[in-house]
């Protein structure tokens, strides 16, 4: 909480110290846009001064509030500010310090506006690479826009250009590659929702073929032949043992006899 009391007053300072140098230069200039000149060099270096004393932690503490919680400070505070345009230019600071490095000086302003709105560039000196803060009033003084930016040279812009084109070109490359891989599924995906839910359908069995007919081997035929052969003999050992014809007698049946022996009349 004392830090941040600390923050506060030092920033009721600088507005104050802003406010009273407006006052006396106000009067000397004609205006010739919504703000002087000397009304825009004041604020611009009010930022420079605040942004190059201090740490980084106190800087993160500014770029991460809530806009709201920072518009308030900002009022009571007197700083002719919107909470986004001071945060623009403190993360603008922030996301290149390394490449910044250490304030040196500040080298020109530069006003250009009309009566609406009015446009205020500062070109500073750091170690790393020179920069430019650029202000934006609005018709009532109050700054609606803020960045600082560093100015890189031709080769760090075509460089920075090329690193862009290549990423950009890669990730269309990668969309493109991962589209074709899509098409190119389609179908088997389709295949496969199509058959979700249904059963296989099991192969159709074959009735097993009936078997030729055989043709039947006139068995019958060859015993009735046995038969009447075997009856004829009978019949003439028969009439020759008892004397007499056999056509005297008929024999019905044949039966094979269980004795093993012919026994003697």
């Amino acid at each position: 909480m004392k830090k941040n009391m600390k923050k506060l007053a030092s920033l009721l300072f600088m507005a104050m110290l802003v406010l009273g140098l407006t006052a006396c230069g106000g009067s000397e200039e004609p205006v010739e846009t919504v703000v002087d000149s000397a009304y825009a060099q004041q604020v611009s270096d009010f930022l420079v001064a605040n942004i190059t004393g201090m740490s980084a932690e106190e800087m993160q503490y500014y770029v991460t509030m809530d806009a709201e919680d920072l518009q308030v400070i900002l009022d009571q505070s007197g700083i002719p500010m919107m909470a986004e345009a001071f945060q623009g230019v403190f993360n603008g600071y922030s996301s290149d310090v390394e490449m910044f490095g250490e304030y040196v000086s500040t080298d020109s302003y530069e006003l250009k506006g009309d009566d609406e709105e009015a446009t205020h560039t500062t070109s500073l000196t750091f170690t790393g690479h020179p920069a430019t803060l650029m202000l934006v009033f609005d018709e009532d003084g109050v700054v609606t826009s803020g960045t600082l930016d560093p100015v890189l040279s031709t080769g760090e812009i075509l460089e920075k250009a090329g690193l862009n084109t290549v990423i950009g070109m890669g990730t269309v490359f990668v969309v493109l590659i991962f589209i074709s891989c899509i098409i190119a599924l389609l179908p088997k995906l389709t295949g496969l929702i199509t058959n979700i839910g249904k059963k296989k359908e099991e192969p159709v069995k074959e009735a097993p073929k009936a078997a030729p007919a055989v043709a039947a081997t006139p068995a019958v035929e060859e015993e009735l032949v046995d038969d009447l052969e075997l009856v004829a003999v009978i019949s003439a050992a028969i009439a020759a043992y008892t004397g007499t014809s056999s056509d005297g007698f008929v024999v019905r049946s044949i039966k094979r006899s269980d004795r093993n022996k012919w026994k003697k009349a």
